[in-house]
């Protein structure tokens, strides 16, 4: 019945993936598969920006086009069934089909779900693009010093002169300026070629970053300063690791889903 209902929904929508799609609120169904499923669905959805319900469930009508891209795609298990989804972003839709949910028992229920193993292959896929992110930012973070540090000593010596934009500040703000500007143009090529793969024009993807930068660098001063104002005994290093580290989590959210 449930396969029926699956290829039903494919005829109809041949150019989606349609996804079958259990309940997890019943009675019969183990504490553990319910909280399993539905917080590797929020993963799913932050990471990817893919909205379904059960990401777990083997029942699916996959487009003939799509099976074509799914020969070359690694994997086996619970990692194949995640590595689909990801390869769905963005080219074909997720229609989701109610099936049946079939507990044997909510206590000692039999399935091929290893626990932690599965687990942690269904995690290293979905977590790859954000490491891949946070290496982007650190590795953004190492440039702007770099440069930082070697725009200093050249403006100390006198080997490179001052731009005539900037001829009037000292050269510790110039440095500060230029090294900014070149770390996050590298920055946003990562993102845009690498994390994000993204096929957005790239010069509103870039008007979209810059408008973002600034905003975070202004919420990062106004919060920072408001809690070393708020909270005089913690340090102000702590409070801005843990101010920058909550604007770095809605910045990749923001990124993903509006900028690239």
């Amino acid at each position: 019945e449930d396969i029926l209902a699956i290829m039903r929904r494919l005829s109809e929508k041949p150019d989606c993936l349609i996804a079958g799609v259990r309940r997890f609120d019943g009675e019969d169904v183990p504490w553990k598969s319910a909280f399993g499923n539905k917080l590797t669905a929020k993963v799913v959805s932050y990471i990817s920006g893919i909205r379904i319900s059960d990401t777990q469930c083997g029942l699916r009508g996959i487009p003939r086009n799509f099976m074509k891209e799914l020969l070359n795609v690694p994997g086996d298990g619970f990692e194949y069934d995640t590595r689909m989804l990801l390869e769905s972003a963005g080219k074909y839709p997720i229609e989701e089909v109610g099936i049946q949910t079939i507990y044997d028992s909510k206590e000692n229920h039999q399935t091929h779900f290893r626990p932690v193993r599965d687990s942690i292959r269904i995690y290293r896929i979905l977590g790859a693009r954000f490491i891949t992110f946070i290496f982007a930012s650190l590795s953004s973070s190492v440039v702007d010093i770099g440069l930082f540090a070697l725009f200093c000593r050249l403006f100390r010596k006198g080997i490179l002169q001052m731009p005539a934009i900037l001829s009037r500040v000292p050269y510790v703000a110039a440095a500060t300026v230029l090294a900014r500007i070149l770390s996050c143009t590298y920055n946003f090529t990562v993102n845009y070629k690498v994390v994000f793969q993204s096929s957005e024009h790239v010069g509103r993807s870039a008007a979209r970053y810059l408008t973002l930068a600034a905003v975070q660098m202004s919420l990062s001063a106004l919060l920072v300063t408001g809690g070393v104002l708020l909270l005089p005994a913690l340090p102000e290093v702590l409070i801005k690791v843990v101010v920058d580290t909550c604007l770095f989590l809605i910045s990749y959210y923001i990124q993903r889903k509006y900028v690239f």
